[in-house]
């Protein structure tokens, strides 16, 4: 049975019995869902998968943990049971010496994670919930976990990469992306600021392109993660099953080999647009007040440099304050 295969028959299976639905010819039935495992393919199984409650699924395969998010109906939001999850797992997982690395997918859709469920903390806050405050603090915590996570933590970036879905990558030993990542931290757009640990690695990209990601939200192709750091390699999305199956399969006993096993699946990456600006985005964006950056843009002569200028007049003026506070001080001091 495909890796994959098992895990949904485990899955299925462990909650068929507590309900006295399992049969010995694999034929489960569970939330008005009849499956036949001896027929199942791998094409049907995601979608049997996004019909079950669960936002996300772990399984030990072979000599990995394996993360797949599972809630694409909202982009992979990350709620806050997901996040006490993620924790949870990878506290467990950190004490198995079966497991030599963690590797965290998406279910096939459109995003990685678009971010944290930010809908849910608003509805919590209206309703006076304490509530709230335990999200950031375990997401928060979750982030840190992964930055100083002792085994290597894999992040496979398809789709869209923003705010908490960067949270939950970025901070990992390796972030191997698609050619469909769209990453971005658009936080001044809704009038917070770029949370996560996200102070950490803008400040740490060249030149000013941290200030730059971080004040405007803009979007970037995997072109320009490449290019930045953000990512290490990019992989074709059709490789990504490939790439899981023979990290499971080798031991992993140093991060050499991982390097390796990565590398036999990147493709060339084309050069940088965002890069074009270099100047532009390190002249304009190394000003120490929002007022003193838009008129930079401004009275640049360059076209794009007026339409940056136009984007950053969109976002909260309070946001653009406290986040270009944060990452001058951060880059100041250097944790």
């Amino acid at each position: 049975m495909q890796p994959i295969l098992s895990m949904i028959y485990n899955h299925f299976k462990t909650k068929c019995l507590k309900k006295g639905k399992y049969t010995k010819n694999k034929i489960i039935e569970l939330d008005h869902i009849v499956i036949n495992l001896n027929s199942l393919t791998t094409g049907k199984v995601w979608k049997i998968l996004m019909q079950t409650t669960n936002e996300v699924f772990f399984e030990v395969m072979g000599n990995i943990g394996l993360i797949t998010l599972n809630r694409q109906h909202v982009l992979n939001a990350l709620s806050h049971s997901m996040l006490c999850q993620l924790e949870q797992q990878l506290v467990l997982w950190e004490t198995m010496p079966a497991v030599q690395a963690v590797v965290v997918r998406a279910a096939p859709g459109r995003a990685f994670s678009a971010g944290g469920d930010i809908r849910s903390v608003y509805e919590n806050r209206l309703q006076q919930n304490v509530d709230f405050r335990q999200y950031f603090l375990d997401e928060y915590r979750l982030n840190k976990h992964i930055f100083h996570y002792t085994k290597p933590y894999i992040a496979l970036l398809n789709g869209i990469t923003m705010g908490g879905g960067a949270g939950i990558s970025i901070h990992g030993s390796y972030r191997v992306a698609t050619e469909n990542i769209v990453f971005a931290m658009p936080e001044t757009g809704i009038g917070f600021f770029p949370d996560v640990g996200a102070s950490y690695f803008l400040t740490r990209l060249p030149y000013h392109f941290g200030f730059y990601l971080g004040l405007t939200g803009a979007r970037l192709a995997y072109n320009d993660c490449y290019a930045l750091g953000l990512v290490n390699t990019v992989i074709a999305p059709n490789a990504q099953e490939q790439l899981i199956n023979m990290l499971a399969q080798t031991a992993l006993e140093n991060t050499h080999t991982i390097d390796q096993i990565i590398k036999q699946f990147s493709i060339p990456v084309p050069p940088s647009t965002l890069w074009m600006h270099q100047n532009e985005i390190d002249v304009c964006f190394s000003k120490n007040t929002i007022e003193e950056i838009i008129n930079a843009l401004e009275i640049n002569a360059n076209d794009w440099c007026k339409k940056v200028a136009e984007v950053l007049k969109t976002k909260s003026p309070l946001s653009l304050k406290v986040t270009l506070d944060e990452l001058k001080k951060r880059r100041k001091t250097g944790v």
